[in-house]
């Protein structure tokens, strides 16, 4: 029996460590297909975050264009209504392991693109759905605007036909038993 669980566990350890493996290659044919200022895992350091407006999260924060005062503007809704780009940040590949690295990204802004996707291009939804197929990202069940490979996520907003807001993030997991 203790051999047995043993097996198990050593499959499990395996297992997981060839899908953070899997995920970093996604990230890294991201990073090669797309041209953020920083990328996600990205650690994150004081003159990065001097650059940006820091709005605190639970377990995350985001950094934000520098002219957004969080007092003033909805950083959603100003997104919706400017060109800009938030990277949000927590550690990885779990929230406590510690450091701060960029896990999610939020773009509205045409001159960013991910592979050939970009804020203001016209896709129906089958052409989306073909593309993305194409870079091996495919629908999630729930949620038809979201693609999914692995732990890894894209995210393309449209309205009607029109792309107006892309999303790029890699999953962070929880620990069990830990509670923000």
């Amino acid at each position: 029996m203790k051999k047995m669980m043993m097996v198990i566990l050593v499959l499990c350890f395996i297992l997981m460590g060839c899908t953070r493996q899997k995920n970093e290659k996604l990230i890294n044919s991201i990073t090669e297909n797309s041209n953020f200022k920083y990328t996600l895992l990205t650690e994150v350091t004081e003159d990065i975050k001097s650059e940006f407006t820091i709005l605190d999260g639970f377990g995350v924060y985001m950094l934000v264009d520098p002219s957004i005062n969080p007092d003033e503007y909805d950083v959603l809704g100003f997104m919706e209504d400017n060109q800009t780009t938030y990277y949000h940040v927590t550690a990885y590949p779990d929230h406590i392991d510690g450091g701060e690295f960029i896990t999610r990204i939020d773009t509205s802004d045409p001159n960013i693109y991910i592979y050939d996707l970009s804020v203001g291009d016209i896709y129906s939804k089958q052409e989306l759905n073909d593309y993305m197929e194409t870079i091996d990202f495919y629908p999630h069940e729930e949620n038809e605007s979201i693609y999914i490979n692995e732990g890894v996520k894209i995210r393309v907003y449209k309205t009607i036909d029109t792309i107006t807001q892309l999303t790029v993030e890699v999953e962070v997991t929880n620990k069990e038993g830990i509670i923000f």
